[in-house]
């Protein structure tokens, strides 16, 4: 729920202008407050209680050890501060989120020209020219012709955790949001897997994450990736639990870091569905 709760405010915080450490400090604080005063975090009965005792807490201990091993493998991340394509944006987003608090990039140059000159310079990505516009090939987009700033043309989840990590450590820490996301990713596929199949499951499924080529690149580079796993593993955890509040909020903040993964989401939802 941390890693939900961070991201939701974290993402609304930087629509809004206003991100940083102490505004999400306050957020999550409230949203804790909330939480307990309306009971969601109820003590467990005892049969839960029982459970989380003997199966349930192994495959939880495995799944954190996975995680922390994930880590430290895919650590240091590569510095993609600059030519690193997709990953450089993502982690100079965070740090401009980090300095001002918004996703927005000022800019004074394209109100300057005449529109014809502007149509020739800033080619449209939308329907009948009606934009949003290309400020920088593969970077920043803006929404009008004129405008005075421009936004990031990726997904706007992880430049929230590459900003937190530039405003804890300064700019040398965003690219650890690469090992950070693929230690959750793998904590979290790992949990699934024990809980829905038992500990015999999780110990090979970690083992084989582990010894995946594309874990150790991807947990290197600043992606969305990693916490796309995270979150879509994680929401069919809490289904598995009984939770769907939960795991509709996670499968959800999967699509904020990938949209694409909303259509891997039914699907997976629909073979849960089957497979129940």
């Amino acid at each position: 729920w941390g890693l939900a709760v961070t991201s939701t405010a974290g993402v609304l915080l930087a629509r809004a202008g206003v991100f940083s450490l102490t505004a999400l400090a306050i957020a999550g604080g409230g949203v804790t407050l909330v939480a307990l005063a309306a009971g969601r975090w109820r003590a467990r009965d005892a049969a839960d209680a029982a459970a989380a005792t003997g199966v349930r807490r192994s495959v939880g201990v495995v799944a954190c050890a996975a995680g922390i091993l994930a880590f430290g493998w895919t650590w240091p991340p590569f510095e993609t501060f600059l030519a690193g394509a997709d990953s450089t944006m993502y982690v100079d987003a965070g740090i401009h989120l980090a300095r001002t608090g918004s996703y927005e990039v000022p800019g004074t140059i394209a109100r300057l020209l005449s529109p014809a000159l502007a149509t020739a310079l800033f080619p449209s990505v939308g329907f009948f020219g009606r934009g949003p516009f290309i400020r920088l090939p593969g970077g920043l987009l803006m929404s009008s012709l004129d405008a005075t700033s421009a936004t990031p043309a990726f997904f706007p989840l992880l430049p929230v955790w590459t900003g937190i990590l530039a405003a804890v450590g300064g700019p040398e820490l965003a690219p650890a949001a690469a090992p950070l996301g693929m230690g959750l990713a793998v904590w979290a596929v790992t949990l699934f897997a024990g809980e829905a199949f038992g500990l015999a499951v999780a110990l090979p499924t970690a083992l084989v994450f582990l010894g995946n080529f594309a874990v150790w690149w991807f947990g290197r580079f600043a992606m969305s990736e990693p916490l796309t796993i995270a979150f879509v593993w994680g929401g069919l955890v809490f289904l598995g639990r009984g939770a769907p509040f939960a795991a509709g909020v996670m499968l959800g903040l999967g699509g904020v870091a990938r949209a694409e993964t909303l259509v891997f989401t039914i699907a997976a939802l629909a073979w849960w569905a089957a497979w129940t």
